[in-house]
């Protein structure tokens, strides 16, 4: 079983948007979704402007906490997907040997983007084993991007409802394009 974490400020907006995204495209998985927040608003359910956006798009926020990001979850996650280059420094300095396997989310979407279904794995194959695939090909083709802040996810928190709309729609974007490679039914028809 592989595990997948998503990591923002706060764990209560960004990180929680993109779990929680996942989790309904992905369905039943052998696949573990999880977020954390390297300031976490601990036991915190996710911020009410971004709930009631998930909730239009019927992702359900119920039961959601915010919770911390520890070392010992950082040395357990294969892939480690954040928000901004902040957001990856700091993960690196709390688990150095998890630079290899932490990139912005839009920035691993981007690269997954140009991979042909045959350069990453066969159609039977589990999400674990489609993520460490899709893993492996950004790996090999990370590259920068001309401006960083591209890939960047700015925080919403505490600003208008634009500002959240256009990050939940960079995240669902993202988590999109993640699905398309980890969904069995959505790679042929979409990647082809």
């Amino acid at each position: 079983m592989a595990h997948l974490l998503f990591v923002c400020s706060g764990n209560i907006c960004r990180s929680p948007a993109a779990q929680l995204a996942l989790r309904q495209r992905l369905g039943e998985s052998d696949l573990t979704v999880a977020s954390a927040g390297l300031y976490a608003r601990v036991g915190d359910p996710v911020d009410s402007p971004m709930a009631k956006l998930l909730a239009l798009r019927d992702i359900d926020t119920e039961g959601f906490e915010g919770r911390a990001l520890d070392r010992p979850t950082l040395s357990s996650t294969d892939l480690v997907l954040v928000m901004t280059t902040k957001h990856r420094k700091a993960v690196v300095q709390m688990e150095p040997a998890a630079v290899q396997r932490t990139f912005l989310l839009r920035e691993f979407t981007r690269i997954l983007e140009t991979a042909r279904p045959d350069e990453l794995v066969e159609a039977e194959a589990s999400h674990s084993k489609r993520l460490a695939a899709a893993l492996a090909y950004v790996q090999l083709h990370r590259s920068p991007p001309r401006r960083p802040a591209d890939d960047e996810i700015p925080d919403p928190y505490r600003h208008s409802m634009h500002r959240y709309r256009r990050a939940l729609d960079m995240i669902t974007a993202s988590v999109d394009e993640l699905a398309k490679v980890l969904v069995r039914d959505e790679v042929g028809a979409q990647r082809a």
